[in-house]
């Protein structure tokens, strides 16, 4: 068996040599969540939360990045699709601030401030 599956209504991932994928795996540049122990594909979810860090799954089953809406509050995810906590940069380096705990994009600042 090669590449995409459907088992009992579950899509699976089979790679190049046959083997069930399980964990996350990219296919065609693009990052998924499957099930450990069964392998199903895993979609629309949020947060998955792995040793405090953060991922939203879209309902393609792919993590998401840049900027996201989701239930109303505005995020941010890297290109490995870890949502942002903090102050960081964007990847247009836009200055933004994430507050740790309600994880909630509050503030982008397109400008570069300097602090003494």
């Amino acid at each position: 068996m090669k590449h995409w599956q459907t088992f009992d209504g579950h899509k699976v991932y089979f790679d190049d040599y046959g083997v069930l994928v399980r964990g996350s795996y990219r296919i065609d540049g693009k990052k998924y969540a499957f099930e450990k122990d069964t392998g199903y594909l895993i979609k629309q979810i949020f947060p998955i939360c792995t040793f405090n860090d953060w991922y939203y799954l879209n309902e393609l089953g792919q993590f998401v990045n840049g900027y996201q809406t989701i239930d109303g509050k505005k995020y941010y995810f890297n290109d490995n699709g870890l949502q942002l906590k903090g102050l960081g940069f964007d990847l247009k380096q836009k200055l933004l601030y994430t507050d740790p705990n309600t994880v909630k994009l509050t503030q982008i600042h397109s400008k570069p401030t300097v602090f003494y």
